[in-house]
């Protein structure tokens, strides 16, 4: 019959096996850091005094030097109704992949001004503003701009 002693591990080579299984288990599963997160881009913030027309979704893929153009009057045709000048509000927030961010111009009777800029965040515009989102990197932008047509009471 066999020696039952020599069956049986001893205590240190079973404690050198394990560490050598947890030491190169979690290497050749790709390491200890766990995967990265995608961040999920909120909606922006709506004013209840507002009435929403619409809402939707726009992918931003911008090269270096070029500009994207956001019209929202055309998004607020596409949602079936366009408030007056007077009372239009655009709501947006918007995200990119290059911490560079983008710049978004606005453009009304000939002048054009800085609405916001970055990486992400969250604005509105009152009136009938065209806005243009600018890559000055040298790397493409891409990212997304979740928006609300929405109508002010006053």
């Amino acid at each position: 019959p066999p020696n039952p002693q020599s069956l049986t591990a001893s205590p240190r080579l079973i404690s050198f096996a394990t560490l050598v299984v947890f030491l190169l288990l979690p290497a050749a599963c790709g390491g200890f850091s766990p995967p990265p997160q995608q961040a999920t881009l909120s909606p922006p913030p709506v004013d209840p005094r507002l009435q929403v027309h619409g809402r939707g979704t726009l992918t931003l893929g911008i090269e270096p030097g070029q500009a994207q153009t956001i019209d929202p009057q055309a998004l607020a045709a596409e949602a079936g109704t366009v408030p007056p000048c007077t009372r239009f509000v655009f709501l947006f927030s918007w995200q990119v992949d290059r911490a560079a961010g983008v710049r978004i111009l606005g453009q009304q009777d000939e002048s054009s001004f800085e609405v916001v800029s970055g990486a992400s965040g969250n604005a509105s515009i009152g009136g009938c503003v065209a806005l243009e989102a600018l890559n000055q990197g040298d790397e493409p932008v891409a990212g997304e701009l979740r928006y609300f047509i929405a109508e002010s009471g006053n």
